[in-house]
């Protein structure tokens, strides 16, 4: 037996959450099972739309557009842990969500805890504002500005931001609670800081 480190609530439908759709947001897109904040000018109001969601209303919004957030394959991996019956249960379990949870002292944890991460990134920690490419780690967020993923290694090794090289680094990310300064989001003039 195995206990989440978070509990899990479920939620019941209200009034409210019978009105699910639409959502009003209307510059997300899927891409390759990454959401994709089409216009950074809107990227705050479009995720504070989101995080405003409840569980249910985020499964909904979720299935309407095709996307699958990391917040739901970890949702899904505590759920299975506490149907594991046997040694070979566990050793499936664990290769299946290795990716995504861990078990420490007989608890399952999230690699990457902040709810935030968990809701906008798919459970590859990605996500593109504009062009600007997004993916988290259990230690840090790195964005890259022009969205060239084949430096994602060079930024993985960096200790800090290099405005220069177009590339934030956020150390702590799953600890630090967000707030992504709008200067660090490509705006309009191609400008990035």
């Amino acid at each position: 037996m195995f206990f989440s480190a978070c509990e899990r609530n479920e939620l019941q439908p209200d009034d409210e959450s019978l009105n699910l759709l639409p959502t009003g947001i209307e510059n997300v897109k899927v891409v390759n099972g990454e959401l994709h904040f089409t216009n950074p000018d809107t990227y705050f109001d479009d995720v504070k739309k989101i995080l405003e969601m409840n569980e249910i209303e985020l499964n909904e919004w979720e299935a309407s557009i095709g996307f699958r957030s990391l917040r739901s394959v970890i949702n899904e991996a505590h759920e299975a842990a506490g149907e594991l019956k046997s040694q070979n249960d566990i050793s499936a379990w664990k290769e299946k969500y290795k990716d995504v949870v861990r078990i420490q002292d007989s608890t399952v944890t999230d690699i990457i805890d902040h709810p935030f991460y968990q809701t906008i990134a798919n459970r590859s920690g990605e996500y593109t504002i504009g062009d600007a490419y997004a993916k988290v780690f259990s230690d840090k967020m790195i964005m890259i500005k022009d969205g060239d993923r084949s430096r994602l290694a060079e930024a993985r090794e960096m200790e800090k931001s290099d405005p220069d090289k177009g590339i934030l680094i956020i150390d702590n990310a799953s600890k630090y609670k967000p707030q992504i300064r709008r200067s660090w989001i490509k705006s309009q003039n191609n400008e990035f800081h």
